[in-house]
């Protein structure tokens, strides 16, 4: 005849798979509670983004700190708004993440069609306006006219004309020299005027070396008092007109 198992040995036997599945869902529990605890609650924003609307901030929310590396979110905010310069992101644990932002600031203002485009030092398209920049941010006159419905914010304007008058723009400028306008007639000619006097560049030679002569002429000729208006860099020495 079958003999029936004592009560404490079938308790017994149950034991080890309750107690197996008692921490199988207390460490699922666990992380729950890790997982939850860890996630971006808080977006803490600084930096010099002023009145200006910062996007896809809000998608971030939610998401795990733990899976995630800071570059995660530093890409996603880039792509979401490409006219920013500098994108610091930092986790404060458990639920914060510090991001401290940068717009490009536009340096000059491309005419094109019904508008211009403000450009920032490397020719990254930072605003779209119908209308006439300030007076501090010199307009460029370009011998050929860009569409602005072609251009999206946060394009680069790949021209190499139009990048090394943004160069020459940078250098002129720590020089103290205030530039009002540019007028780029293709790679021969790039032409940066101030109120009374002109700055002739060429990107068919080395901008690097007209950089340099400008710098030593223009120091030379503040030395000795001299007054001119204008110099071409474009040849092997370059041209004073007084």
């Amino acid at each position: 005849m079958q003999q029936i198992e004592s009560s404490p040995k079938f308790i017994h036997k149950l034991v080890k798979p309750l107690v197996s599945l008692g921490i199988f869902f207390a460490v699922l529990l666990v992380l729950w509670i890790v997982d939850s605890t860890y996630r971006v609650r808080n977006i803490d924003v600084t930096g010099s983004v002023k009145s200006r609307a910062v996007y896809g901030l809000e998608s971030l929310y939610g998401q795990s700190m733990l899976l995630h590396e800071t570059e995660t979110f530093t890409q996603h905010i880039k792509r979401a708004n490409p006219t920013l310069s500098s994108i610091i992101v930092t986790k404060s644990y458990p639920n914060t993440l510090k991001v401290k932002l940068a717009y490009s600031r536009p340096v000059a203002a491309l005419q094109v069609s019904n508008g211009f485009f403000l450009l920032d030092e490397t020719g990254l398209i930072v605003e779209k306006q119908s209308s006439s920049p300030s007076a501090a941010i010199p307009p460029i006159l370009y011998y050929q006219q860009f569409s602005a419905s072609d251009y999206d914010l946060g394009t680069n304007i790949s021209a190499q004309d139009i990048k090394g008058a943004l160069f020459f723009l940078k250098k002129l400028q720590s020089l103290g020299i205030t530039i009002n306008s540019i007028d780029i007639d293709g790679f021969h000619m790039l032409g940066l005027y101030g109120s009374d006097i002109a700055y002739i560049f060429s990107v068919e030679k080395d901008t690097k070396l007209q950089a340099y002569q400008l710098e030593q002429v223009v120091k030379k000729l503040k030395l000795e008092g001299t007054e001119y208006t204008k110099i071409d860099f474009r040849f092997d020495k370059p041209i004073l007109t007084l």
